[in-house]
C-alpha cells in the first residue's frame, strides 16, 4: 500500500495519539519529514535515486529537506476529485501521493516514532 513511510518533526499527534494510526496527511506533511528512519518499498527507488542525485549535486543543502523537496515534485496530492485525484481507499488509510503522483506516502505516528526534535521540544 504505502511505498514510503516517513517520520515527522510535527510537534504533536494530528489525531488521537493512542490510536497509533498514520498522521493526518494535510496537517503533518507541513512539518519537516525526519529521515532518521523511514520505510521504503522497492517501487519508490526512482524517487530515492532522484534524492541521491540531489544530495550529490547540492552537498551544502540539508538532505532531510531535499528528501521532502523531491517528493513534492508535481505537488503533494491529497484530493479524491479533480485531475490529480487519488483513490478514496488511500485517503481512508491516511496516505497521499508525491513525486508527480507516482509514490504513495504515509507519515508515521509521532507518538510511536518520535524523533529527537519532537521528543525534546
Amino acid at each position: 500500500e504505502a511505498q514510503v513511510l516517513v517520520t515527522s518533526d510535527h510537534l504533536m499527534a494530528t489525531d488521537d495519539a493512542a490510536a497509533e494510526s498514520l498522521e493526518l496527511p494535510k496537517r503533518a506533511s507541513s512539518s519537516a519529514w525526519n529521515i532518521g528512519y523511514f520505510y521504503l518499498h522497492h517501487s519508490a527507488l526512482p524517487a530515492i535515486a532522484h534524492w541521491k542525485r540531489m544530495c550529490e549535486e547540492h552537498p551544502d543543502l540539508w538532505d532531510q529537506n531535499l528528501f521532502k523537496d523531491v517528493f513534492k515534485i508535481g505537488r503533494l496530492r491529497f484530493e479524491t476529485s479533480g485531475a490529480d485525484a487519488i483513490p478514496q481507499a488511500e485517503v481512508d488509510k491516511r496516505l497521499f501521493r508525491g513525486y508527480n503522483g507516482t509514490v504513495t506516502i504515509g507519515i508515521l505516528p509521532v507518538a510511536t516514532f518520535c524523533g529527537g526534535h519532537t521528543y525534546f521540544v
